[in-house]
């Protein structure tokens, strides 16, 4: 929390995220915003299909990325590129790559549910 400013990552803007591996089939719900930190969601408050808070640490990866907005004027693909990025990411998730990333906490794989 900035205590200076009264900010806080679970009291700001709300993302709710299902992050059950069906559910990530469907669809994948990713946050733009140039509050989100390099170490810290900042004032983003990602939640989980139960309204747990998902760590900065584990949503980052998948949920959330950081409009930088002089990179986005120069160039016209940012957003694309950035979108392509995190889809990559949901299919090292989806699909279980040895190399893949930490899945979100509270999440399910499909032989769980």
């Amino acid at each position: 929390m900035n205590a200076q400013c009264d900010e806080s990552e679970d009291s700001g803007k709300f993302i709710m995220v299902d992050t059950r591996d069906e559910a990530l089939l469907a669809q994948h719900s990713i946050f733009f915003d140039d509050n989100v930190e390099r170490d810290r969601a900042h004032i983003v408050d990602v939640r989980d299909e139960d309204c747990r808070p998902i760590m900065f640490s584990e949503s980052e990866s998948l949920f959330l990325v950081r409009a930088e907005p002089s990179m986005i004027i120069r160039n016209k693909r940012w957003f694309i590129e950035q979108l392509q990025q995190k889809e990559k990411v949901r299919g090292y998730f989806i699909g279980g790559d040895d190399d893949s990333p930490q899945r979100p906490a509270g999440a399910e794989s499909d032989s769980e549910i």
